[in-house]
C-alpha cells in the first residue's frame, strides 16, 4: 500500500461508524513515560529548594527565602509535566471487519496515526512476560502482544502483575477480532517468531530479568537525588 492510499485508510478513523465497530486498548507510552518520569525526577530539587527556603527539615534551623521562588517554580514544573503525561493517550484500534491493526497517538492537538498490521499480517496474539528482580522485589508481570509474520511485536495492553491467565484469556478473545490463531502463554516465558520449514511460527523462550528502570532512568535519578543532597547542604553552610 503506497503513502496515499494509506493516508486514506487512517483518515476512515474520522468515520464514526468505522470508529464505533474497532476494540479500544489503551497503554501507556514512551512519551507518557518521559513526562511522569520526568515529573519524578524533579520532584526531588523541588522538595530539597522548598525545604531550604522554609527551614524545614531535620538539621535546618534558619529559613533561605531567596530558594522559596525557586522550589515553587521547579514544583510548578513539576505540576506540569504530570498534566502532559495525563493529556497523552495511545490507543491501539482493531478493526474486526477489516481485521487491521491501528495505533493512534494524541497529545493535546498533536495527532498521529499508522497502520501496525494489515489483514493476514498477524501471526498470532499471546501473552508475553518479563521478570522483575529488584532488591526484594522478584515477580513476574505479563501483557498481550500481537506477533507479526515478519517478526515484529506489537503492544495489546499495559503490564499487568502475576496476570498471566487473564492475559491469555484476553489474547484468545482479541485473536478473534483479528482473525489470527491465538496462543496460551506458558508460564514466566516470552514469546518469539521463529522460522520452521519456512514457515513462521510462535515459540516462547526465557526472558532475563529486567527492571521497569533503563539504566538511563537509574543515572537520572542518581543525579537527582546528588542535586538534592547538594542543595541541602549549601543550606546548612
Amino acid at each position: 500500500m503506497d503513502a496515499l492510499s494509506e493516508e486514506k485508510e487512517l483518515a476512515r478513523l474520522d468515520d464514526r461508524a468505522v470508529r464505533g465497530r474497532c476494540v479500544v486498548l489503551e497503554w501507556r507510552g514512551q512519551m507518557q513515560s518521559s513526562f511522569f518520569g520526568a515529573a519524578f525526577l524533579l520532584a526531588f530539587p523541588a522538595a530539597a529548594l522548598l525545604q531550604c527556603g522554609y527551614g524545614v527539615g531535620k538539621g535546618l534551623h534558619v529559613p533561605t527565602p531567596e530558594y522559596v521562588p525557586w522550589g515553587w517554580a521547579t514544583f510548578a514544573i513539576v505540576a506540569a509535566m504530570a498534566v502532559c503525561g495525563l493529556l497523552c493517550q495511545n490507543e491501539g484500534l482493531l478493526d474486526p471487519i477489516e481485521q487491521r491493526l491501528y495505533r493512534e497517538s494524541r497529545f493535546l492537538w498533536w495527532l498521529k496515526r499508522e497502520i501496525v498490521y494489515h489483514k493476514g499480517e498477524v501471526l498470532g496474539i499471546t501473552s508475553e512476560g518479563r521478570r522483575i528482580r529488584r532488591r526484594l522485589i522478584d515477580r513476574w508481570e505479563y501483557r498481550v502482544v500481537a506477533l507479526g509474520r515478519d517478526g515484529s511485536k506489537e503492544p495489546m495492553g499495559n503490564w499487568q502483575r502475576d496476570s498471566l491467565d487473564v492475559c491469555n484469556t484476553q489474547a484468545q478473545g482479541l485473536a478473534a477480532h483479528l482473525g489470527c490463531a491465538s496462543y496460551a502463554a506458558p508460564p514466566e516465558l516470552s514469546p518469539f517468531v521463529e522460522e520452521k520449514d519456512g514457515t513462521a511460527t510462535i515459540s516462547f523462550g526465557s526472558d532475563r530479568p529486567t527492571t521497569p528502570l533503563s539504566n538511563v532512568a537509574l543515572v537520572a535519578i542518581a543525579a537527582a537525588m546528588i542535586l538534592y543532597f547538594l542543595i541541602i547542604a549549601k543550606a546548612n553552610n
